[in-house]
């Protein structure tokens, strides 16, 4: 591993230093037999009553506004006795240096049973209750955890404890360096450190923490591995809310970073969040060079989503799943797959510098595949080469697979369908220039002798014939077939079968070819026939 995280403050690992008691009896104490991290914890007996307890950071207090507190703590007897999290059975309190504290509900008997437990709160999210007044977050001198047993618990041996206290801002940890198993060095690197920040569970890695890349020359990389950023929750006195302002990867350098078969997830807890929910993101705008394959990012629709960047990201066979509008810049995107986009006004943004083909976008029913909106004042042109829309709505709906809707009104379009069906389309109501789609196909012929050698040279002439769209005679192609014995049009409009007639010859130079005939139909897939010639002695 040669990365190194930064940007985290480890409190207290031991148990050990200047701590704060809250309610009656007997009060807290090191404990060196019961811990996780280091070589110790803090212990209390909380039986039939309101105890905690905290430690101090800082006597002269310290600045913990938007800040993650992370906090391993453990009820060890007496977990049924312990108040639901609506009334506050486990609470992460934080105290400021004129005595007034804010409490953050984690847990309860109804959510937690028993054993160690990372709890996580940021600050910036508003406090279950407090003491009258809200301690002040810029001047916090305790921070620690108050456990509510509503009923007596036996013996008399200590049942709560704080093993550790940690804190980042909530913007996120600093990975820098270089590794070629990113994921998996987070995980070591967090069990060098016993954090609990990431821990592994059946083979996949869930992260409490989210994070910034900056690697450096050497790059960052990982293959095959499984990261799902957690969704904690606490009750914030009206309903059951994220714990985490943010969840998710950034990154902003200028070196490489490629992930390979990776799924990346957010975790939504849908299930259970009914108020303030996480920014989810996975925001790589400003990197320069960052390379995702085979992968899967699920969960992303945040304020930012997934925002992907310049022409130097590559992007294939990626699924992106249950994200929001997916911005791109230049990245070129090919082979992806966009699923159940959960902004109804579009699974993707494409302006005039998107570079996306061989894509294909499944609706759950509900809003547009494409929002097509270009910058400038036009006219624009585009080509949607094998882009195809499934389950998407009619014309004119709000279900449409394409919403028309350029940043200048009157700004004409053609958009040119190419290897695909043509994809239903909505016009934005304050649209009012012209919109043209059509698909195009490629008409193809090669020309070869009768030993599977091309010919070059060779004048290739074919017309409409009867049946189709366009008037009989009509020219399709005229031209010599070239050094791959190929003549072709990559942008033929289709509109419906077209079937061609016409013949292949070179008479005008030695190898000379008796005539051949050319027949077909010109389909919604284009038409790649092959002409043999018989050579002319």
């Amino acid at each position: 591993m040669a990365i190194t995280v930064s940007g985290l403050t480890v409190h207290t690992q031991t148990g050990a230093g200047t701590w704060k008691d809250y309610g009656g009896g007997g009060g807290s104490a090191a404990n060196t037999d019961v811990f996780l991290s280091s070589t110790g914890s803090r212990g209390r007996k909380v039986s039939n009553g309101i105890k905690g307890f905290a430690y101090e950071v800082n006597a002269s207090g310290t600045d913990l506004s938007s800040t993650v507190i992370a906090i391993r703590w453990a009820t060890l007897a007496g977990v049924g006795a312990l108040d639901t999290r609506a009334n506050s059975g486990v609470v992460i309190r934080l105290e400021d240096t004129s005595g007034n504290t804010s409490d953050w509900a984690v847990d309860g008997n109804d959510t937690y049973g028993g054993g160690w437990r990372v709890s996580v709160i940021d600050t910036a999210r508003t406090e279950t209750s407090n003491s009258g007044t809200a301690a002040t977050l810029t001047a916090i001198q305790y921070v620690g955890v108050v456990w509510d047993e509503t009923t007596t618990v036996g013996g008399g041996d200590d049942n709560c404890f704080i093993d550790e206290i940690l804190s980042f801002a909530n913007t996120g940890l600093t990975v820098s360096g270089n590794s070629t198993s990113l994921i998996a060095d987070l995980q070591t690197w967090d069990d060098g450190g016993d954090y609990g920040l990431f821990e592994t569970r059946s083979g996949i890695i869930f992260s409490k923490a989210n994070f910034d890349l900056q690697p450096d020359a050497s790059d960052m990389s990982e293959t095959g591995e499984t990261l799902i950023f957690e969704n904690p929750a606490f009750y914030d006195g009206t309903n059951v809310s994220s714990c985490l302002s943010e969840i998710g990867i950034t990154c902003s350098d200028a070196d490489n970073v490629t992930l390979t078969r990776c799924n990346i997830i957010a975790d939504t807890n849908s299930g259970e969040i009914t108020g303030t929910d996480s920014n989810r993101e996975f925001d790589i705008s400003t990197a320069t060079d960052f390379d995702l394959s085979t992968c899967l990012l699920r969960g992303f629709d945040g304020t930012n989503t997934v925002s992907l960047g310049g022409s130097g990201q590559s992007i294939s066979f990626t699924t992106f799943e249950e994200c929001g509008k997916i911005t791109a810049g230049a990245a070129v995107i090919r082979d992806c797959i966009f699923r159940n986009t959960t902004d109804n006004t579009g699974a993707f943004f494409y302006d005039e510098n998107s570079d996306l083909a061989d894509c294909q976008f499944f609706s759950d029913g509900t809003g547009y595949g494409i929002h097509y909106r270009p910058t400038g004042a036009g006219p624009f042109t585009e080509t949607f080469d094998n882009i195809t829309f499934d389950s998407y709505g009619l014309d004119e709906t709000v279900d449409a697979a394409l919403h028309i809707n350029p940043v200048t009104n009157g700004a004409d379009i053609t958009i040119n369908i190419q290897n695909s069906v043509t994809p239903t389309k909505d016009e934005d109501a304050a649209y009012t220039g012209t919109f043209t789609m059509q698909q195009t196909v490629t008409v193809k012929v090669t020309v070869s002798d009768t030993g599977g050698s091309v010919i070059s040279g060779a004048r290739v002439y074919m017309t409409a014939d009867t049946g189709g769209p366009l008037s009989e005679g009509t020219v399709i192609l005229n031209a010599d077939s070239n050094g791959s014995g190929i003549v072709q049009d990559t942008g033929f409009n289709f509109s419906s079968n077209q079937p061609v007639t016409g013949r292949v010859r070179k008479g005008s130079a030695s190898p000379y070819y008796k005539t051949g005939p050319i027949s077909g139909t010109i389909t919604d897939q284009g038409l790649d026939i092959t002409v043999f010639l018989v050579e002319d002695e």
